[in-house]
């Protein structure tokens, strides 16, 4: 999964929650939930993964819209289409 996409974190566990996000929002058009992140990537705290998405967000690879409401993860470097 991760060697589609040609960023490299220093922290592999970053590196595995923004490769996931790519490809589940890729593949299904709209974000992923906190529960399900931590579903596919194997982390057992929805708070290890909170931290993660706003680490993130700070390097401006992802935005979080809403305050705590639920799919409000946006990709900034990515438009995703749906084609038929």
């Amino acid at each position: 999964m991760a060697a589609r996409h040609s960023l490299i974190f220093a922290d592999y566990a970053m590196n595995q929650l923004y490769t996931t996000i790519v490809d589940y929002c890729t593949e299904k058009l709209y974000p992923p939930s906190i529960r399900e992140l931590c579903s596919l990537t194997g982390f057992s705290s929805s708070g290890t993964v909170r931290l993660q998405l706003q680490e993130l967000a700070r390097r401006g690879l992802i935005r979080i819209d809403g305050d705590g409401k639920a799919r409000t993860i946006a990709l900034t470097n990515y438009k995703l289409v749906k084609c038929e």
